[in-house]
């Protein structure tokens, strides 16, 4: 019998009339971390309290506070809701775990190679930080980490009635846009740590488009009228039925890697050896990355992508390392966003990919890509480079208008997130349309 973990409480507010809800979820794809040390599982805890309600503060951010005009505004009914820190949170978290699933690495070094192989229907797309480390010099320096699926747990959620918010609304929009969007630990917005509660999903893949607007209506869900200062939900949901989880979340990654990296699309094919990678890129960074140092191989002397420096790839998500294999080729380089004049260290991701799994009865799950709505990130940064203080853009249309430019005849402006999300109506993704 496997061993049951303790119920871990946080305190709440105390209210003399405050609601307590239960919700029964599973965790359906790996999930990675979760626990006090970043990016590792806690086995003793796999499934914290805290955590939980460090995501329903995000998704509440991201429904609820889109309606405020400002961050100050928003800030002052967060920390109402959710707490600050000199002020108790006014909703408790209770987690209680009836199901310890099960633990697999997410890939293993065969004897006479360096790089993993990665277990079936685990993306190595996403899962790249998960990875391990090996050298020829040193062996196995960092086993690949391991995940945990099939985690059940039941979350209760107390709050209080009689206070100037409407608890109910706020607590369950929150938790509503996260079970469906969110998840728990690393990756998240990569599909990984997926959950599903079959009180909050859909009940059929011809009734997405009910439940999403239901949803909206019924939690009183305000899309921002301009960005925030922060992500907002948005009706940007494109779907894509599929079968299993995890079947599902791999082929979704591979769509996205087509995209960012496949030959004839991301990449030319390989030169000669059809058994090697593909070949040069076609998005305009390399060739940007370097004019800029003035480091080329000699096969790479000629752009194939114009001669603007922009870097449109930056909209999926920084930082990127960038790591030339050819000869003469700059050396790393790494890429941060530009915002409000300062160089930042990391800017997230808009775009959630992950699997949405159905209440039908049957577990049919389907893929699903949700660009939300973010402040429009306008320039980066090249650290490593001899101007490291020196700007560059984000968007132009001169990162459309080259021959086999992946945003060719898919978005004029140079936008890699809005060509993307044609890329996916291509591939038979269709919109969730209001």
């Amino acid at each position: 019998m496997p061993r049951q973990f303790p119920e871990i409480a946080l305190p709440a507010i105390p209210s003399t009339s405050g609601a307590a809800e239960k919700y029964d979820i599973i965790v359906i794809t790996p999930l990675f971390g979760g626990g006090v040390k970043a990016g590792v599982n806690d086995a003793a805890m796999p499934i914290r309290a805290a955590s939980i309600r460090g995501q329903l503060r995000f998704w509440w951010r991201a429904t609820r506070g889109a309606e405020y005009e400002t961050f100050k505004e928003m800030l002052k009914a967060e920390n109402a809701i959710w707490g600050a820190t000199d002020t108790p949170s006014a909703v408790g978290a209770r987690v209680r775990i009836t199901n310890n699933g099960k633990s697999q690495r997410c890939a293993e070094f065969p004897p006479d190679k360096n790089f993993p192989k990665f277990v079936a229907e685990y993306p190595a797309y996403a899962l790249f930080p998960f990875q391990g480390k090996k050298s020829r010099e040193k062996g196995i320096e960092q086993q690949p980490a391991a995940g945990t699926r099939d985690i059940q747990f039941t979350l209760s959620l107390t709050y209080p009635q009689n206070w100037e918010y409407d608890y109910t609304r706020e607590v369950e929009t929150a938790l509503w846009a996260w079970i469906n969007f969110g998840g728990l630990g690393a990756r998240t917005r990569r599909g990984c740590g997926v959950l599903f509660c079959a009180e909050l999903a859909p009940k059929g893949a011809d009734k997405i488009k009910e439940w999403f607007v239901g949803a909206l209506e019924k939690y009183r869900i305000k899309f921002a009228s301009a960005p925030r200062g922060w992500l907002t939900l948005s009706d940007k949901l494109l779907i894509k039925k599929s079968s299993t989880p995890m079947r599902c979340w791999d082929e979704t990654i591979r769509t996205y890697q087509q995209f960012r990296q496949g030959r004839d699309l991301g990449r030319n094919p390989p030169a000669t050896d059809s058994r090697s990678p593909a070949g040069r890129s076609r998005w305009t960074e390399p060739d940007a990355i370097r004019r800029i140092t003035g480091q080329h191989n000699s096969k790479h002397f000629s752009s194939i992508t114009g001669n603007e420096n922009v870097f449109p790839r930056a909209e999926f998500g920084l930082p990127i390392i960038f790591h030339f294999q050819g000869g003469g080729d700059p050396q790393d380089t790494d890429l941060r966003p530009l915002i409000d004049g300062k160089p930042q260290d990391r800017m997230g991701s808009p775009l959630i990919l992950k699997p949405l799994m159905l209440d039908d009865g049957k577990n049919t799950t389907i893929s699903i890509a949700l660009l939300m709505t973010a402040p429009e990130l306008k320039e980066v940064v090249l650290l490593k480079t001899r101007d490291e203080n020196k700007s560059y853009p984000v968007r132009s249309p001169a990162a459309a208008n080259y021959d086999k430019s992946p945003l060719k005849n898919r978005e004029p402006n140079g936008s890699a997130l809005t060509g993307f999300l044609k890329f996916l109506t291509e591939n038979n993704y269709t919109e969730v349309a209001r």
